[in-house]
């Protein structure tokens, strides 16, 4: 748990966020939020010996539901999870039909696989499963406590659909239950106005889901058959939409009809629900059961007589068209991928399919403030068969989700001109939800601009087919247009209170950041959820106008509300976001996404609010860089030295001044060392040795480092010889190639061992030799002798960095040669200024 301390008039409050967290073995330990696809192998009556089905269980509770035919009415109810051993798992379920009791025995041979014993007290079924999680329980928040006149108010932060109990404490042991909520969207607000102690505590627990709405009223259904059972369609799309409480409209999508009827809708449970209607021609009689896995999105199991169909469907609120959904197999063996640096480099990515359609990707040297691997996938296989209009082309983009600090530019080039009904459409990383997108053509060519990542389609009708398309929303085009802009228009003067970014901690190498940078994607994305589904929704509506009926006038009113939510709803998420987090070193990286996110949507639609918040980011990149500075002068930490420079770059793409002298100067002075060098001679005819130390300094760079110091001669003699006292000599020295990351080594670089010549006396006799230390040394350490490069004539030795020491080395590099064992001792002390 999460303990934030407010005091305020000697009264103590702490913001608690709790939800139980589970190991996963072999046979996860508990089994909420699963989806287990079924398909039977053989049976005994009174269950069926054959087809699939599938089991879902709730993601809070212990609430199941069945899609599908297992047989004998097993259906839904309640359940218990048990794991007698490691890879079993075994389920008991109390079914609401009657009153019968079923279990099943899992046998995991893989983590999210195995096989599945079905049985009640007369029959049996077994079959194979593959199991998913539909639904991730995250850890609730409280935020923005404000406390007045002893009446207290904060905001619950959670997932929509689900129902919290907020839980108040005088000594963190006894818990009472202050009030229930339910989110709808990302947060809501709740207070206490009965503070009597000194210390008070709040933590927010789940209770129970409601994904399933409590009316259907005024929404839309979009429905994919994936299976099914003739005379009914087993491949397609189709929407359900009431027209009242107890009307509704079925538009079907190739392939299917149009009809209607009445209908009743009914919960069955938090997460479950059902239609029931009657067709108004034929007076047949349908049921559709319903499994929601979120607010917007579940499973559906349709039957009339002996007939069904099955698979998945979204929810929207208001009149929708629904464009379908492309499957595909994507083609890994053309798979391209290339590292954005980060570091003011402009990157392009090409990647060709089968058929010699070619994918290009631009991304401006701004494109994103932390390197990332990009990739360009193009589909193989393409199957249209849900999708009102033909693909003919498409390529992944990852990673999905990713969110842009500055537009990208996609463009396809086919293999040979196309007809005059192209369209360029984007959809969900995996091909579904297809929408159409603004789009411009030059020479051939066809160019989109992005702000995030997910899959890219190019649709190439027959005029019949796009005769087809807009002949089944000819009518309603406009309206549907007009529903959506409502719904953007309606969430610009209700902004939401966001929940906190995730921690990001700037790793000097980016591999270290992988999953910060994923979990970043999900927030950014997440942030932003309402609204870009709002406006994806209107600028598709607008598209299709102004494709359909040449009316271009429909995608300029769309762009001028876009421009409005983005910045009345959007822009002020991230105020409060950066008045809240801004302080914090480790949100620098998701507040700057979010902002600048923020910022492309702006441009997107025509805004002007370049470097809205470079202010905003300028605060927190300085409060950023005092804490790597802090860590590198008093812990000396010098993995720091990476994120400061990643800070540094993120101010100068962001126009905070991020080529501020001062900064270059401050990290000079930070990375100051001393090196302090014993360099002896033992030989059978002598002994010689010099000690000294040498400042180094870094330049216009943090690294290298260098500097020259004077080398004192302690002593020293060749046979009856002495050396004589008070010679010294120069030595020359850097530091360079530092890796805190993965090695922790550092190499120093010297350029002599000693003076060319020194000064002996024997017998009051003064004279001059070659240094035998000087030429021992070389002979010893040749190996070290650099031949090319920067450093050649040099000697690079490698040693052991220290991490977060002042003494970052202490290593003895000796050898023996010819002339004598020679040992250059050396320790490096770290002296910021």
């Amino acid at each position: 748990m999460k303990h934030f301390p407010i005091p305020f008039a000697g009264l103590l409050l702490a913001l608690f966020g709790s939800v139980a967290s589970f190991a996963q073995s072999t046979a996860p330990d508990s089994f909420n939020a699963q989806l287990l696809n079924v398909s039977i192998s053989k049976a005994t009556a009174p269950f069926t010996s054959s087809g699939s089905y599938k089991l879902f269980t709730s993601a809070v509770g212990s609430n199941y539901t069945v899609l599908g035919n297992p047989g004998t009415g097993f259906s839904s109810g309640t359940f218990s999870y048990s794991t007698p051993a490691t890879n079993v798992g075994v389920l008991a379920f109390a079914d609401t039909v009657g009153a019968q009791i079923f279990s099943a025995r899992l046998l995991f041979t893989s983590s999210n696989a195995g096989t599945i014993l079905l049985s009640n007290s007369i029959g049996s079924q077994t079959g194979s499963f593959v199991a998913s999680t539909f639904a991730t329980v995250s850890v609730p928040g409280l935020y923005f406590p404000v406390v007045t006149n002893h009446h207290f108010n904060a905001f619950l932060g959670g997932q929509p659909g689900f129902n919290y109990t907020i839980q108040s404490s005088g000594d963190a042991t006894i818990w009472s239950n202050l009030t229930n909520l339910a989110i709808s969207s990302l947060t809501t607000r709740f207070g206490d106005t009965n503070l009597l102690e000194q210390t008070r505590l709040y933590r927010a627990r789940i209770n129970s889901t409601a994904f399933a709405p409590t009316s259907i009223s005024g929404k839309t259904f979009n429905f994919t058959v994936t299976n099914g059972a003739t005379p009914l369609p087993t491949n397609g799309i189709f929407q359900l939409i009431p027209t009242d409480f107890t009307h509704l409209q079925l538009l079907g999508g190739p392939g299917f009809s149009n009809g209607g009827g009445s209908f009743t809708y009914s919960l069955t449970s938090g997460d479950s629900a059902t239609i029931s209607y009657v067709d108004s021609v034929t007076s047949a009689n349908y049921l559709v059961r319903l499994v929601f896995i979120s607010p917007q999105a579940g499973h559906f199991y349709l039957t009339v007589g002996a007939a069904f169909e099955a698979g998945t469907f979204s929810l929207v609120n208001g009149s929708a068209d629904f464009v379908g959904n492309v499957r595909f197999t994507p083609d890994s063996s053309r798979r391209q991928s290339v590292s954005f640096p980060a570091n003011g480099t402009a990157t392009t990515l090409s990647v060709t399919n089968a058929s010699g359609y070619v994918w290009t990707l631009s991304m401006p040297s701004d494109a994103l403030i932390t390197p990332r691997t990009i990739s360009l996938t193009p589909f193989l296989a393409i199957d249209s068969s849900q999708s009102w209009l033909p693909i003919v082309a498409g390529v992944q983009l990852e990673p999905d989700g990713i969110q842009f600090s500055h537009a990208v530019n996609l463009t396809v080039t086919p293999p040979s001109p196309l007809g005059t009904n192209v369209m360029l459409m984007m959809a969900e990383n995996d091909g579904s939800a297809l929408y159409f997108v603004e789009n411009t053509k030059q020479a051939g060519s066809y160019t989109l601009s992005l702000a995030h990542f997910t899959s890219a389609n190019v649709a190439n009708p027959s005029t019949q087919q796009r005769d087809d398309f807009a002949n089944q929303y000819a009518l309603v085009l406009q309206s549907l247009f007009l529903a959506a802009k409502a719904d953007v228009d309606g969430l610009i003067g209700s902004p939401e209170t966001p929940n906190g970014p995730p921690d990001y901690d700037l790793a000097c190498n980016p591999a270290g950041t992988a999953t910060a940078e994923t979990l970043t994607d999900i927030y950014v994305s997440t942030l932003f959820q309402r609204e870009t589904a709002a406006i994806n929704r209107m600028m598709d509506a607008a598209q299709q106008l102004f494709v359909f009926t040449g009316d271009f006038s429909s995608v300029l009113l769309a762009k001028q509300s876009a421009l409005q939510l983005v910045e009345a709803g959007e822009f002020t998420k991230i105020d409060l976001l950066f008045l809240t987090y801004g302080s914090d070193p480790r949100k620098l990286i998701p507040l700057v996404r979010s902002a600048q996110a923020a910022e492309v949507q702006d441009l997107m639609n025509g805004g002007t609010k370049i470097r809205q918040f470079s202010a905003q980011i300028d605060a927190a990149a300085n409060m950023a860089q005092d804490y790597y500075f802090d860590r590198l002068k008093s812990d000396h930490d010098y993995s720091a030295i990476s994120p400061l420079q990643r800070i540094h770059q993120i101010k100068l793409s962001a126009g905070t001044g991020g080529d501020d002298p001062i900064f270059a100067a401050k990290l000079s002075a930070e990375l100051t060392f001393k090196l302090s060098l014993d360099i002896t001679l033992n030989a059978s005819s002598g002994h010689e040795e010099a000690k000294g130390d040498v400042i180094l300094t870094s330049g216009s760079s943090p690294l290298p480092c260098s500097g020259s110091g004077t080398m004192n001669y302690i002593s020293g003699n060749v046979g009856a010889a002495t050396l004589l006292p008070g010679q010294t000599f120069s030595i020359a020295a850097k530091i360079d190639d530092v890796d805190t990351c993965d090695a922790t080594t550092i190499s120093i670089i010297l350029n002599s061992f000693a003076a060319s010549t020194e000064l002996y006396t024997q017998s009051g006799i003064t004279f001059s030799l070659r240094s035998p230390m000087g030429q021992s040394a070389a002979v010893v350490f040749h190996p070290q002798l650099v031949t090319s490069g920067a450093y050649a004539g040099l000697y690079s030795f490698h040693a052991t960095l220290q991490n977060k020491s002042a003494t970052a080395v202490s290593q003895t590099f000796t050898g023996l040669g010819q002339g004598g064992s020679v040992s250059v001792n050396a320790i490096l002390t770290h002296t910021p200024q």
